[in-house]
């Protein structure tokens, strides 16, 4: 669903001197588009929830047996949600192309790129929040299909015992976010004999992506809900949904009871310096050698100010929903071609909310495990010869090389609350020979080996880790790992080629590689909370997380890390097969056929199937 007219304009100017020295060309994109989307969504399914009752049986004990354990061992869904997500977006690209060519052994280019997007998306939903919240279900009718889900629940939704609130909620979150891009390339070329050849590349690019508002207030029921429902037993893709004697239009029937706010952003840079000398020796051997600096950098950033009305200065409860607070969506759900469901509620005027609780000037928690970053240099150079011969009559032509690459990473993160710069240093050398043998006009010989490495992403470098707080228990803590080693690897290649007609082919290509430090996941570490030396902040207070530890729990924790594993040995074939359908009549002699089978296999990497 959008909007019936979204502004599109495109322009493109370009110049040339008149004695064609000189060239420029600069064009420029705008766009303004409005995007409404409607739907269902459950936030996943879940299962080993303990419902307050089912059928008047009280299942707070645990009880084995019955409705109380058929429920527990099946799933619910998590937050089932109707919600309505409307979105502005306005883009803006600009390009630009200049060219300087005196001679025609000289030349320069410079390219550049800038785009912004900018963007701002309301989102709201009528939800009940069964997550955590199963203890307040007092379930009275339901089905549980053969594969274990409950498609049709009925229940009476009771206070929270600890905090008062009736988990049947409507959110409405504001997100303000904004990326701009922009990327400058310049390159020389110069002949400086006809067989020696400079040339020059350079480049810097920044990626700023900022969410300085991602904001959310919630109203939950005033009071117990009864003859709740979901009913997924005509699709899960609409369910019919009933909040039971609730009335979802008044906004009396409402708490503002909860604030969020998690302002956050990601910026990459890249730089790059690579100066290229050529030489052709003579008409079958051509020198190459050059040099290459490389800079990335990545940072991340994120800030939390969240937590209940009734505990900010000049609030001792929750306050009803009054008219000035109230929103209201109507008209959902045209085009869903589904009925059991409301289509108007009560949602947050978000301005009128947002400046009752001053949400904007609650200062945001600096969240520590979002608070990281990686700065990657790379220095290399390299010396290459191609060659192109004879030998025996049969001509041969590759190249063989050897490049040094030199890497320093700088990785920054918080361990516990302490704050860590870890560096470190590597170096690689790594040859390369690739050969050509002709045979006969129609068949060739291709053979390679070389050492090869390939850096660990930088998201995998930073120190700490971090924790999700919603998916337990057990909860799972990915950490960081900064002395991560390169995936590093012989190869080894031998494919015969055999071109039998115009346009067809058929090829056996044989492969073996020899890796050491290729990446894995590490063994699960089964510890708790406490051990891990995390503070308990990096918990929202209203996640699974933040409520075991509000309860003086010591809940598990599951510590996995990416890692590097030892030796292995990867090899394998492949077939391709590729011809035309010339020899067929008509419109079916433009039509062919391209096949090829690949087999894989490792015996020393876990996890490693054979692929056929």
């Amino acid at each position: 669903m959008s909007e019936d007219i979204g502004p599109r304009v495109a322009g493109l100017l370009s110049y040339t001197n008149p004695d064609e020295t000189f060239g420029a060309l600069v064009s420029i994109a705008y766009s303004d588009r409005d995007i409404r989307e409607e739907g269902f969504s459950s936030v996943r399914f879940d299962d080993l929830g303990t419902f307050r009752s089912a059928n008047g049986e009280d299942c707070t004990g645990n009880p084995t047996g019955g409705a109380c354990e058929e429920l527990r061992n099946a799933y619910y869904a998590r937050i089932p949600r109707y919600g309505r997500l409307d979105y502005q977006q306005e883009r803006i690209g600009i390009t630009s192309s200049l060219e300087f060519r005196p001679s025609d052994r000289f030349s320069v280019t410079f390219d550049g790129l800038y785009s912004k997007f900018n963007g701002v998306r309301d989102e709201e939903f009528l939800e009940a929040f069964v997550r955590s919240n199963t203890d307040n279900f007092d379930v009275t009718d339901y089905t549980v299909n053969s594969d274990g889900v409950i498609t049709r629940l009925v229940a009476n939704v009771q206070p929270d015992a600890a905090n008062g609130l009736v988990p049947i909620r409507s959110e409405h979150r504001r997100d303000i976010l904004s990326n701009e891009y922009y990327q400058i390339t310049g390159r020389l070329k110069y002949d400086v004999t006809d067989t020696l050849r400079f040339d020059l590349l350079g480049g810097i690019s920044v990626s700023d992506f900022k969410v300085p508002q991602q904001a959310t207030i919630f109203f939950d029921a005033a009071d117990a809900v009864n003859g709740y429902s979901y009913d997924f037993t005509n699709g899960f893709d609409t369910p019919a949904i009933s909040y039971g004697d609730l009335d979802v239009t008044n906004p009396g029937s409402f708490l503002l009871t909860q604030y969020r706010n998690r302002p956050q952003g990601v910026k990459n840079t890249y730089d790059t310096l690579q100066p290229n000398l050529t030489w052709e020796a003579n008409d079958n051997i051509t020198l190459r050698a050059g040099y290459s600096y490389k800079k990335f950098e990545f940072s991340t950033f994120e800030g939390r100010a969240e937590g209940s009305v009734d505990g900010l200065p000049g609030f001792t409860t929750a306050p009803v929903v009054s008219n000035a607070l109230a929103g209201l969506v109507t008209d959902f759900g045209k085009g869903l071609g589904v009925s059991g469901i409301d289509t108007s509620w009560v949602s947050a005027n978000f301005e009128a909310s947002a400046a009752l609780v001053d949400l904007f000037n609650i200062e945001p928690v600096q969240r520590l495990q979002d608070t990281r970053g990686v700065v990657e240099t790379d220095h290399g150079g390299y010396v290459q010869a191609d060659f192109n011969f004879e030998l025996g009559g049969m001509p041969v032509r590759g190249d063989a090389g050897v490049r040094y690459v030199e890497t320093k990473t700088a990785s920054t993160g918080f361990v516990g609350t302490t704050n860590v710069t870890l560096t470190r240093k590597y170096d690689d050398w790594l040859p390369s020979v690739n050969l050509v043998l002709e045979p006969g006009s129609d068949f060739l010989i291709r053979g390679g080996v070389s050492r090869v490495m390939a850096r660990p992403s930088l998201g995998n470098l930073t120190p700490g880790g971090a924790i999700d707080s919603f998916g337990g228990p057990p909860y799972t803590l990915d950490l960081g790992n900064p002395g991560l080693d390169p995936y590093r690897a012989w190869t080894y290649d031998l494919s015969f080629e055999w071109y039998f007609q115009p346009e067809s082919l058929l090829a056996l290509s044989l492969f073996r590689k020899d890796v050491s430090s290729f990446f894995l996941r590490s063994d699960t570490i089964e510890t708790t909370f406490s051990q891990t030396g995390l503070p308990t902040s990096v918990a929202s207070p209203t996640s699974p997380l933040g409520i075991d530890l509000a309860n003086g729990l010591d809940p598990r924790v599951d510590i996995e890390q990416q890692v590097n594993g030892g030796d292995a040995k990867i090899e394998g074939l492949e077939i391709v097969f590729q011809t035309p359908f010339t020899f067929l009549p008509g419109l079916l002699k433009n039509f062919g056929v391209t096949a090829n089978y690949t087999y894989v296999k490792s015996d020393d990497i876990i996890g490693f199937h054979r692929i056929v």
